[in-house]
């Protein structure tokens, strides 16, 4: 399993709405809390809006907050908007070195090995809500251990 630098972004972004939750954030606060440009933090909450994670507030007041409570809403829901994928044939396609496809398709051990990782990874993210992320490192670890 690969978090992508837009999915890791966007865990955090979303973490920043859970911090304020209740209140609008703009993107240039979240921009400037995260570390990047505006125009990056525009373009990961996007997709966070479409998949109704995020609501967009307008007005002198304005900006974005969760659409619902950070207790409801589990870390797959957010990769998954921003387009995460599982190991799968696709994924073979794209590491077969220099054959058209993996010689080892379709009986391999290792791509066997990949799913069941990914597919583990991703229960367990499932169980995980952007509330339980809240707090200091050694705090969150304690909450989430037992996912693992």
């Amino acid at each position: 399993m690969k978090i992508s630098r837009l999915e890791e972004y966007g865990l955090r972004c979303m973490l920043q709405l859970a911090q304020h939750a209740g209140e609008s954030m703009r993107v240039e606060t979240i921009a400037r809390l995260e570390g990047l440009s505006k125009a990056y933090v525009a373009k990961i909450i996007a997709p966070l809006r479409r998949a109704g994670l995020v609501l967009s507030v307008r007005g002198v007041k304005g900006g974005y907050l969760l659409a619902r409570s950070p207790e409801t809403i589990s870390l797959t829901e957010i990769l998954f908007s921003l387009e995460a994928t599982e190991v799968d044939d696709g994924f073979c396609r794209t590491h077969s070195g220099k054959c058209p496809r993996c010689i080892h398709m379709p009986d391999c051990g290792i791509r066997a090995m990949w799913l069941l990782v990914t597919e583990q990874a991703y229960r367990a993210l499932s169980h995980i809500t952007l509330a339980q992320l809240l707090g200091e490192e050694v705090v969150v670890t304690n909450r989430i251990k037992q996912y693992f």
